[in-house]
Order: C-alpha cells, then structure tokens, then sequence
C-alpha cells in the first residue's frame, strides 16, 4: 500500500471518529437545514405506514424543497441503527466520506496521489466539515 493511500486512510478514519465522538459529547446540528434533513430522512423512513396514502404519494412527498435522494439513503441507516439522530447523523457521515474519497479520486487522476491527498485534507479542513 502506498504512503498517500494510508495517509488518507488515516484522514478518513479520523474524520468518522470525529464525527461519533463530537456527536457523543452532545453536538447535534438540528437547527435549519439539519433539522429538515432529519425530518424528511424520517418521513422516508416512514414510507407505508401510512394506510391512507398510496406508496407512491408517500415516496413523493417525502421531501418539498431537496432532492429526496439523501432521504432514501437515510432508510439503510435506519434500519441497521435503528431510528434515531444518531442514525441520521451517520447519513451525514458516509456522504461526508464520499466527498473526500471523491475528491482525492478526482485530484490524483488529474494530477497525482500527493495532490489527491492534499485536496482531501483541504476538504476535511472546511469549516462546514469542522
């Protein structure tokens, strides 16, 4: 395995364990657009519970502003964490890893694996990350 590809490794491992603790110590982002996130993520969750409304109604109205399709994605967490903030917090997560697996992808395709490695801890460095 080669330097780059642990350091990100590490970089990511980092972040995931980060993110379990921060939430662990009680920070729990349910304020504007988290806590639509979170609420859409359950409605989701939700889908045929409703005996009243057809599946597809359900599966439509999930969501009235976003792309439903972190909603959707939510119910796999849902089901293996039960249904719970901390399971919508690890939505959050995995996209979180997907952006910096993303984008180190990208940068050491068009450049090489130090660059792909600087462009993910720059990512990570965000303040919205952070």
């Amino acid at each position: 395995m080669k330097n780059c590809t642990r350091w990100l490794i590490l970089l990511v491992g980092l972040l995931i364990c980060n993110a379990i603790v921060w939430y662990a110590l009680g920070g729990h982002p349910q304020h504007w657009d988290s806590a639509i996130h979170l609420s859409e993520s359950l409605n989701a969750n939700r889908i045929g519970e409703d005996s009243t409304a057809s599946i597809f109604k359900q599966t439509l109205s999930v969501s009235w502003y976003y792309p439903p399709l972190v909603s959707y994605v939510s119910i796999i967490f849902y089901r293996i964490l039960g249904e719970s903030t901390f399971a919508g917090f690890q939505v959050m997560t995995f996209f979180m890893v997907l952006l910096l697996l993303s984008i180190y992808g990208i940068a050491r395709r068009l450049y090489d694996e130090r660059v792909g490695l600087l462009s993910a801890l720059l990512i990570s460095a965000y303040p919205i990350i952070i």
